[in-house]
């Protein structure tokens, strides 16, 4: 898309011009259901919130995908420290993921900021760790994790 050219002082506004407006601020529905069914051709780089998430949605490359999401949970890590982590909803694309510190009882475990052991579209693989993160994995123990998901 090109710049939007400025209106002039007393002409008339286009409906060319109010669509490309409509087309570049953050439309508001109820459900993702709603905005596939509402908004279905909606350009590249289009914005949309839904209502029942609060999730803000970024049309790209023809498909609709959050542009941040968030959460926390109790994660049981495996013999080897490590658990997955699945997105509530899908991204169309790998985000950047960065996981905050927690605790487990009284012992403290540190998940490594960003020492993610992968990284995809459906979630992530974290690694947590007895010490700061670079002493031994915490095997199958209940990990307190904060998280944060973004394109």
């Amino acid at each position: 898309m090109a710049f939007t050219p400025n209106v002039v002082d007393g002409n008339i506004i286009l409906a060319a011009w109010g669509n490309e407006i409509r087309d570049r601020t953050q439309q508001v529905f109820a459900t993702k259901a709603e905005l596939d069914a509402q908004w279905p051709a909606a350009p590249n780089g289009s914005m949309a919130v839904t209502l029942d998430t609060y999730l803000v949605w970024m049309r790209r490359a023809g498909a609709w995908t959050p542009i941040q999401q968030r959460g926390s949970g109790v994660y049981l890590t495996n013999a080897s420290g490590d658990a997955i982590v699945n997105y509530p909803v899908v991204f169309t694309v790998t985000p950047n993921v960065v996981c905050q510190n927690s605790y487990e009882g009284a012992a403290y475990i540190i998940v490594a900021l960003n020492k993610t052991v992968g990284v995809g579209p459906n979630g992530f693989t974290f690694r947590a760790y007895n010490t700061s993160g670079t002493g031994a994995t915490a095997g199958s123990v209940n990990v307190a994790l904060d998280w944060v998901a973004t394109l």
